[in-house]
């Protein structure tokens, strides 16, 4: 009887917690965009300070305007530029910022053609080195899109689609290599987020660098999105990608979620 009764009064306590649970969770503040930046691989219009998170060498930053979050890295360090270039990355959002595998997009898809070798040679001169990553990057022209709409099936197009999606890479006169995505959050969000005071609206964002002859991409569900045998079949990258617990063996894993600006 002195269970029953003290149920009631523990039911407010209980439902705070369950959704106090369910709400977004952001690690920092995304900075808005009053002009769209062009998503070209060129850091010609960045205008805040980058982070640096230590382990995966990975210089970041994420912007949004009204109708897009931006997803910004440089890298520095030669060994992880050939990694990134090699095995090709994969980048995922979602709108809970607990990692969750809600929307992806694979660039570059790895594979680099031969001739454009970007593992780092200490005999060769800055201009064959810079003549190879040029090789390599005009070889870069698609992307696949993970979970686009729902689908289980990756999505091949061009890195300049017109689906909506935008990734670019180039280098700057540093030799840092720099990558630039553009998602629409219509992607993201069933109706737009209005981004002003009251409900939260986050993007988490997950970095990993795929790994060689992976099985697929793991999806919420479980399932596994793009295998081997379709990425093999386009003939100009070969093996798969790795997904979600099989990425870390490429050293590359940046994890991070934002809490989307207001102007």
């Amino acid at each position: 009887m002195t269970i029953s009764r003290c149920w009631p009064a523990l039911l407010p306590t209980t439902m705070l917690l369950l959704a106090c649970s369910r709400q977004p969770m952001a690690s920092q503040a995304a900075r808005f965009a009053a002009t769209p930046p062009t998503t070209d691989g060129q850091p010609t219009d960045w205008t805040d300070s980058l982070r640096y998170d230590p382990t995966s060498k990975l210089q970041y930053q994420v912007l949004n305007d009204s109708r897009t979050v931006y997803v910004r890295l440089k890298v520095a360090d030669q060994a992880t530029q050939a990694r990134v270039l090699r095995r090709g990355l994969t980048v995922w959002l979602d709108t809970t910022g607990r990692s969750q595998h809600q929307f992806g997009v694979r660039y570059p898809l790895g594979g680099v053609p031969p001739g454009a070798q970007t593992a780092p040679d200490p005999n060769a001169t800055l201009a064959e080195r810079r003549s190879r990553r040029t090789l390599a990057l005009a070889e870069m022209r698609e992307m696949e899109l993970l979970n686009y709409k729902g689908s289980k099936e990756a999505t091949l197009t061009d890195a300049q689609s017109p689906l909506g999606v935008k990734v670019a890479l180039g280098f700057n006169a540093q030799d840092d290599l720099i990558y630039e995505l553009a998602v629409p959050l219509r992607l993201l969000y069933r109706r737009l987020p209005a981004l002003n005071p009251g409900p939260v609206a986050v993007v988490g964002v997950l970095v990993a660098g795929n790994t060689p002859g992976g099985g697929g991409v793991a999806s919420p569900d479980g399932s596994v999105v793009g295998s081997q045998n379709t990425v093999g079949m386009r003939g100009s990258y070969g093996g798969g990608y790795g997904g979600r617990g099989s990425y870390g063996s490429s050293g590359i894993e940046l994890i991070t979620s934002v809490q989307l600006s207001v102007k």
